[in-house]
């Protein structure tokens, strides 16, 4: 049987290079059709496809908007419009090698058709069962039928990342011809992958978080590990923080705050913040935060075997855009097979993932905007506990496991409370 392909090219400012991309298409019987999204372009894009597609075998569809409605709309909107068996997709810079059309010969039916790709500085991606998820750009023929109803995001990055990992949802059968076909056109100065790119770059230098610490008047206000030796942890592990505050709420020994509050203000220079409970707590520091990343750790929680700085840390949160990253406890803190900080608590637009349950009684660190925006006008601040970050988490948000690299949550909790190790 002999498919059918239909190729698929979003567009935007490429006057200067969409020429060679349709001349790298290849005269080849199953191509049956050419569609490219303009969109929104500022430059003579529109009229260098015109001219080009008078002379040229292939049938070139163009659909031209005036505005920008970015690369994910133009990939979502040329998938409605394909009518083949197969979708090949290419950006408007990069080009097809000589080698496509034996990539073509071997369509047979599978749901996704992988080949390689050379980038600017020679190195050559080559797709397989093990790599075909770091290497997402444009390697695949996707079968029109089993993609389906499914589409990407609206975005201007990681478009085509996202429709490969909702096909691989799907459990498809694949091909991978191990063929170099396909020229990617990076680095080149001012495409989106270059901007994005020297964008994260830029971001690499953060700021020294301050640290927020919350403590009780629990019993006499001696439970172990104390808040000395909670701040004492932090010290040891990350260093002398940027700022340090320390918030109490004096339920249930009312009786004992000021003493407790005098030995903080000794040992720390200033006197704590006092709180109507922990959650009050938690939205008072969320509030007073004079940096973008802040430290939210309780009076009964411990640091130990972090491997990592704070800085290092953040700078990971901002490159995988996780807002909120969560220190998880761990059964056992004599284990070898302790790693780094492991667990995150990631907001995905409209899903958050968290390793565990005891979302509020972790130590964490949050971008502070991001957690003024979405968390904190879904709580009820007006009763005391942070249980009620919990009760609304679980009510508003999916909680599932979710764990970096696939290891195992790592960070440990000493809770003498409770005898000991959670």
């Amino acid at each position: 049987m002999k498919y059918t392909v239909s190729v698929i090219i979003p567009a935007y400012n490429a006057e200067k290079t969409i020429v060679r991309c349709l001349e790298s298409i290849p005269d080849h019987e199953s191509i049956k059709e050419v569609l490219i999204y303009n969109d929104g372009s500022t430059d003579d894009t529109h009229n260098v496809v015109v001219k080009y597609a008078i002379n040229s075998k292939l049938n070139i569809i163009m659909f031209s908007r005036e505005d920008n409605n970015g690369v994910g709309y133009a990939f979502n909107y040329l998938l409605d419009e394909a009518k083949y068996d197969y979708v090949l997709r290419m950006d408007s810079d990069d080009y097809f090698t000589e080698e496509m059309p034996k990539v073509l010969d071997q369509l047979d039916g599978s749901d996704i058709v992988y080949f390689n790709m050379t980038d600017n500085g020679g190195y050559t991606h080559h797709l397989s069962k093990f790599t075909r998820t770091k290497t997402v750009a444009c390697c695949h023929l996707y079968r029109r039928e089993f993609i389906g109803e499914t589409r990407t995001d609206l975005t201007n990055w990681g478009e085509d990342a996202k429709l490969l990992h909702r096909l691989l949802d799907k459990n498809p059968t694949e091909l991978f011809t191990d063929i170099n076909a396909y020229h990617y056109e990076f680095p080149r100065e001012g495409s989106l992958t270059d901007l994005r790119k020297k964008r994260k770059a830029g971001l690499f230098e953060v700021e020294e978080p301050e640290l927020n610490l919350f403590t009780n008047c629990h019993k006499d206000c001696t439970t172990e590990p104390t808040i000395f030796q909670t701040y004492e942890s932090y010290v040891s592990t990350f260093g002398i923080p940027k700022k340090v505050t320390v918030y109490c709420d004096p339920n249930p020994n009312h009786e004992a705050y000021d003493a407790y509050a005098e030995q903080i203000s000794e040992y720390f220079g200033q006197p704590p913040i006092k709180t109507k409970g922990l959650a009050d707590g938690y939205l008072q520091s969320i509030e007073n935060a004079t940096t973008s990343h802040i430290v939210q750790l309780e009076a009964d929680w411990t640091f130990q075997n972090i491997r990592h700085g704070i800085k290092d840390i953040i700078k990971e949160m901002i490159r995988d855009e996780r807002w909120f990253m969560l220190f998880n406890q761990h059964t056992n803190i004599y284990s070898y097979k302790l790693l780094k900080w492991q667990s995150y608590f990631k907001a995905s637009r409209n899903k958050m993932y968290c390793v565990s349950d005891r979302v509020s009684n972790n130590p964490h660190i949050i971008e502070v905007a991001h957690y003024k925006k979405n968390i904190v006008p879904l709580v009820d601040w007006t009763q005391p506990g942070a249980g009620q970050i919990e009760q609304v988490l679980e009510k508003k948000f999916e909680i599932a496991i979710y764990g970096r690299f696939g290891l195992p949550a790592t960070i440990i909790h000493r809770d003498m409370r409770r005898g000991g190790l959670k």
